[in-house]
């Protein structure tokens, strides 16, 4: 069927929107103050805090064309000047009275105007801190110097160096896991339990209740040789310490696998890394807490789509690590695990890696939170601390703690094993601090 469109000329033509042919704009804003800046040492780390009584935040206009004609609609509140270099025009708020005015400008383009509209603000708070350093005797400053050199000065996370598993089976270890320097997975599988379960000891592993981990599953360690290790659920324990915790008991030991090492039970975890216990307080406008990894399932980058099953190891944030049984959702689980942080200042030293990380979601339970340490095993493998599994999503999500239930899990694992006829007496592995060299050379707050 032919179309006929009455009128018109034989030399315009109806075109439909192209952002290359036609003049688009936007305005990015930043913050002038004679405020000044403070920087105050707590504890592990120093932050430095940019003051401001009377800041002015003022606008950059952008162009995807060439700005060739410029009229300041507004010239009683603001004041501009062109960038020929950038293509850009910075409105500078020039009123004295406080509030906000919204102001116009007209870009003159090849294409066309553009009028542009934003925000001119003067006064108000716009207090902010960012972390500037970690005291170099402390736990944080050696964790966030492994971090450092894992990702090893790449910007853009990306699934090639991100995914656990790069293989035809979800047992082929990814060869460029950008973290296989520094995290052991081989104590964890997803392999026959979706959800995920932590080696503990030779013949317990650890999952969350809410997942329903079963009697009767079949799970498959994988080595550092890529020896698959396929092992039984004999029994379990569901809501072990009152929490979203299961303890389960194997039908034989796994060998060549170190399990999972945990933190010391609550305070004197908190005196090595108190930023992990200071989410809230006077700093409140400073993301705290101390960088991990979680063994997130959902939202892996590099993908489309909300519901891919590809375990990738993503940057998290861990803060109340030592647990408290007022913790909501699952009750006494806590060691909350925010899955990042977005920070509000480049100056901040954590921000090579703060954007690798996505949202915790349904479907991550079970998701692994780890923490590097920097020593080898007797396998050979990064000795690797498990903070706890994920239990609930959002911001931030909340895992399971295992050094606030270490007395309960112990009990657990040999109640379990008794059952068989085993004699074996089973804790959970925890850093020695009597004995270990390692812990006792970071300072104590």
């Amino acid at each position: 069927m032919t179309i006929t469109i009455n009128g018109g000329s034989t030399t315009k033509y109806f075109q439909g929107w192209d952002s290359f042919k036609n003049p688009i704009s936007y305005t990015t804003q930043y913050t002038t103050s004679s405020g000044g800046t403070t920087t105050a040492t707590v504890n592990e780390a120093s932050y430095t805090t940019y003051l401001s009584a009377s800041a002015t935040v003022n606008n950059i206009i952008h162009c995807n064309k060439t700005i060739v004609a410029y009229t300041n609609n507004t010239p009683s509140l603001y004041s501009a000047t062109y960038d020929s270099a950038t293509n850009t025009i910075n409105a500078v708020t020039t009123t004295t009275d406080a509030g906000t005015f919204p102001v116009t400008a007209t870009l003159g383009t090849g294409s066309g105007d553009l009028l542009s509209s934003f925000q001119c603000i003067v006064g108000g708070s716009y207090t902010y801190a960012y972390l500037t350093a970690y005291n170099s005797s402390s736990l944080a400053y050696y964790i966030n110097n492994l971090i450092v050199t894992a990702v090893g000065g790449r910007t853009v996370p990306n699934y090639t160096f991100m995914n656990l598993y790069g293989g035809a089976t979800p047992t082929d270890a990814n060869p460029n896991l950008y973290t296989k320097n520094i995290i052991d997975i081989t104590p964890f599988t997803a392999n026959g339990y979706a959800n995920g379960a932590c080696l503990i000891s030779p013949r317990h592993v650890v999952g969350v209740t809410h997942s329903r981990i079963a009697v009767g599953t079949q799970i498959i360690f994988t080595d550092k040789n890529g020896n698959q290790i396929p092992k039984t659920i004999l029994s379990k324990e569901d809501s072990v310490g009152g929490g979203d915790i299961t303890i389960a008991y194997l039908d034989s030991a796994v060998t060549g696998i170190t399990p999972y090492s945990v933190l010391p039970t609550n305070a004197t975890a908190t005196t090595k890394i108190p930023m992990a216990s200071q989410n809230t307080g006077a700093y409140g406008v400073l993301p705290l807490g101390v960088y991990g990894f979680t063994a997130k399932v959902r939202y892996p980058f590099g993908y489309v789509g909300a519901n891919i099953s590809v375990r990738q190891m993503q940057l998290s944030v861990i803060n109340n690590i030592e647990g408290s049984t007022t913790s909501k959702d699952w009750g006494g689980i806590s060691g909350c695990n925010a899955p990042g942080v977005q920070l509000g200042n480049s100056s901040d030293i954590r921000t090579p890696y703060s954007n690798w990380w996505s949202f915790i979601a349904d479907g991550d339970s079970g998701s692994p939170t780890l923490l590097p340490t920097g020593l080898t095993t007797a396998t050979g493998t990064p000795l690797t601390i498990l903070i706890g599994q994920q239990s609930f999503g959002g911001s931030p999500g909340i895992c399971s703690s295992l050094s606030y239930n270490i007395t309960q899990i112990n009990t657990a694992m040999n109640s379990l094993a008794s059952a068989y006829g085993d004699t074996t007496t089973y804790a959970l592995d925890q850093i020695n601090i009597s004995q270990s060299s390692w812990w006792n050379s970071f300072t104590s707050y």
